[in-house]
């Protein structure tokens, strides 16, 4: 679904120790129960650049689709068209983006299904991080999927 101006950017859920890769169109699309849609609330969402935002919440606006038929489906398999709030970027420096990175990979591997699965030994992958000179260097290192390959509904 990520369109060509969508961007692949790394969500951290503090509450459930998650790290996950996600599209920027998952900020406006969502499948599920509204309700749980508050786990995301509080989350931080950090970009390539660096920029880190958290999510101050999330609005369903209406069932997803442009035509009837695609709003029929949605309904039934409850996909929901939302708007997501960002609360004001939050100070993080690349020091604190790696240590953060390095803690929710660990948590990650943990996992019986990660979200960023790792090619080589979990050690060799946080060693590298921290030598890392920028952002983009660790989603590098972590293999951040294309937006297109990435989670693309909350």
């Amino acid at each position: 679904m990520a369109a060509k101006t969508d961007t692949s950017v790394l969500m951290f859920i503090e509450q459930e120790r998650v790290i996950m890769p996600v599209s920027s169109f998952a900020f406006r699309v969502a499948q599920g129960s509204r309700r749980r849609l508050g786990r995301y609330k509080g989350a931080v969402v950090v970009h390539r650049e660096g920029k880190a935002v958290p999510i101050e919440d999330i609005e369903v606006i209406k069932v997803w689709g442009s035509s009837l038929w695609q709003k029929i489906v949605s309904r039934l398999t409850g996909v929901w068209e939302i708007k997501t709030k960002f609360a004001p970027p939050v100070p993080m420096s690349l020091d604190e983006f790696r240590e953060m990175v390095a803690r929710y990979l660990r948590y990650d591997s943990e996992r019986g299904d990660p979200f960023l699965p790792q090619n080589e030994p979990l050690e060799n992958v946080i060693a590298a991080i921290k030598k890392a000179k920028s952002y983009s260097d660790v989603f590098e290192l972590i293999h951040v999927p294309d937006p297109q390959d990435c989670l693309d509904v909350l």
